[in-house]
């Protein structure tokens, strides 16, 4: 399974417009800026964003992008699967003589257990992470 690197960026988009929520819209270079992405593809990334959904945009000099719903109610198979299609790990085999190959069933547990994951995992949830993470960094680094 692979996840592109327009899947990253745009998840990475995502993320910081939900850090930024409730201050209103926000610019695509600003977001470019601080997730060290480059405009050009963001462009087209949002675009798409916006296309599902996930994401609005308001026009003008005071325009920019914000979430198109709460952090809480937007997941990263929602973004995953608004950039590159639903993720698959590998197409099914069968073996010479029809059958069924003996890892099918695996394989298929494993792409369940992630689409769990993506399924399952919030922005919201990502941003709690984010501050502990920071928290627990300001506490080591202070010690």
């Amino acid at each position: 399974m692979l996840v592109s690197q327009k899947s990253h960026y745009a998840l990475r988009a995502v993320f910081e417009l939900a850090k930024l929520d409730g201050q209103g819209p926000v610019k695509i270079a600003m977001i470019a800026k601080s997730q060290e992405i480059p405009q050009r593809f963001l462009e087209a990334i949002l675009n798409q964003l916006r296309q599902a959904d996930l994401v609005v945009s308001k026009r003008g000099i005071d325009g920019g992008y914000m979430l198109g719903k709460p952090a809480a109610e937007i997941t990263v198979g929602q973004v995953l699967g608004s950039i590159q299609g639903p993720v698959k790990l590998a197409e099914e085999k069968v073996s010479a003589a029809g059958q069924p190959n003996v890892f099918d069933h695996f394989w298929q547990g494993v792409q369940a257990s992630i689409g769990t994951i993506y399924d399952k995992t919030t922005f919201q949830d990502l941003l709690q992470q984010d501050m502990q993470m920071q928290k627990d960094f300001a506490v080591s680094y202070s010690i």
